[in-house]
C-alpha cells in the first residue's frame, strides 16, 4: 500500500514522522524532494492524550490504534476511529480540527461452534467440531495433534444492523493464528493474512444478520514430522555432523521406494532424508487460536 504521509512536522532541516509498526511490520519512507504545500497535521490527541499509539508491548501492537488517518495532509483527509472520545488534530499554522465521537459498538465475539475440515491422507479425521478454539496440538485425537497442512474453519456470526451502515466499517479480527490464514466472508475472498495483526476490512461483504465465516489455516511442517517419529523408522539413517549435529541423515534408500505398497506398517505419513526432529520435541502451536471478533470503526471525512 502506498499513501501520502498524513501527519508530520518539519523544523529546520529535520522532519518528524510518527510511525506505528505492527509485529513483523515495515515501512519505506520516501522523500520526493518537494515540500508539501498547505498546513500539515503535526499532532493528534484523544481526550488530551497522544492518540497515535505508542507501545513496545507485543499485544498492544496487535490492537487497533485510537485513530488512523489517510489521504493528503491538507485535502481529502479521512479518519478511521476505533474508540469513542474527543479527537483534536493540530495543524502547523496553529489551528486545530476537532472530531467528537460519542459512542461506537463494542467488539462482537465470534464464538462458534466451529466446524473444522481436514484433508484426507494426513492422519486427521475428515471433520471435527470445536466448541472453543484451541491449538491443534491440544486436541486429544493424535491425527489432529500432529497435523501439518491446511484445515478449513467454518462458522456463522450475527451482526446487528447498528454495527454497519453509512459512516461505519466492519473488520474481522482473528486474534492469534499459527501460521497463515485465508479468509472468506459470505463467499467473498479476502486473501491471505501472513503476519499479525490478523485483521481485515470486511465492510464490502458484511451484512446485518447471519454472516458465514470461512478461515483456511496453514501451519508449519515440524508437527507432522514429530508425529511420524512416534513410529519405528522405515529406512536406515546415520548421524550427520557438518560441522555440527544436523540429526540423522539417510544412509541408504529403502527398497519400498520402488513399491510404496510394501512400506512397513504402521506407516509414517512422510519420508525425509534428514530426521531433524525427535519424538519428544515440543510441538508448534497451530491453527486458529483467536479470539475471533468483528470490530466496528467510525469513518469520518475531516476535510
Amino acid at each position: 500500500m502506498i499513501e501520502d504521509c498524513a501527519v508530520f512536522d518539519m523544523t529546520g532541516e529535520a522532519t518528524r514522522i510518527p510511525i506505528r509498526f505492527d509485529r513483523a511490520g515495515s515501512v519505506f519512507v520516501v522523500f520526493r524532494g518537494q515540500v508539501p504545500a498547505g498546513n500539515p497535521i503535526t499532532a493528534v490527541s484523544k481526550d488530551g492524550h497522544n492518540a497515535l499509539g505508542k507501545s513496545s508491548s507485543k499485544a498492544a501492537c496487535d490492537l487497533p490504534p485510537n485513530i488512523e488517518l489517510s489521504g493528503h495532509s491538507d485535502s481529502a483527509m479521512q479518519a478511521r476511529l476505533w474508540k469513542a472520545g474527543k479527537y483534536e488534530l493540530k495543524l502547523k499554522n496553529g489551528r486545530s480540527r476537532t472530531i467528537q465521537l460519542a459512542s461506537i459498538p463494542k467488539p462482537l465475539a465470534v464464538e462458534g461452534p466451529w466446524k473444522v475440515q481436514f484433508p484426507g491422507g494426513w492422519g486427521a479425521p475428515g471433520e471435527i467440531e470445536l466448541g472453543q478454539l484451541i491449538s491443534w496440538t491440544e486436541h486429544p485425537d493424535a491425527g489432529v495433534k500432529y497435523f501439518s497442512g491446511t484445515a478449513t474453519y467454518q462458522t456463522t456470526v450475527t451482526i446487528p444492523p447498528e454495527n454497519l451502515g453509512p459512516g461505519r466499517s466492519a473488520h474481522l479480527d482473528l486474534g492469534e493464528v499459527d501460521v497463515m490464514a485465508e479468509v472468506k466472508v459470505n463467499g467473498h475472498d479476502f486473501g491471505i493474512l501472513w503476519k499479525p495483526p490478523f485483521r481485515l476490512d470486511i465492510t464490502t461483504a458484511a451484512k446485518p444478520g447471519k454472516n458465514n465465516i470461512e478461515v483456511k489455516v496453514t501451519n508449519l511442517w515440524p508437527n507432522r514430522l514429530i508425529g511420524d517419529e512416534q513410529y519405528p523408522a522405515d529406512a536406515d539413517y546415520q548421524q550427520i555432523f557438518l560441522p555440527y549435529d544436523l540429526g540423522l541423515g539417510i544412509a541408504s534408500w529403502p527398497a519400498w521406494l520402488a513399491d510404496p505398497s510394501k512400506r512397513p506398517e504402521p506407516r509414517r505419513l512422510t519420508f525425509t532424508t534428514l530426521r531433524a526432529w525427535k519424538k519428544d520435541d515440543p510441538l508448534l502451536r497451530s491453527g486458529l487460536i483467536g479470539p475471533v471478533r468483528v470490530l466496528t470503526a467510525e469513518e469520518r471525512r475531516i476535510w
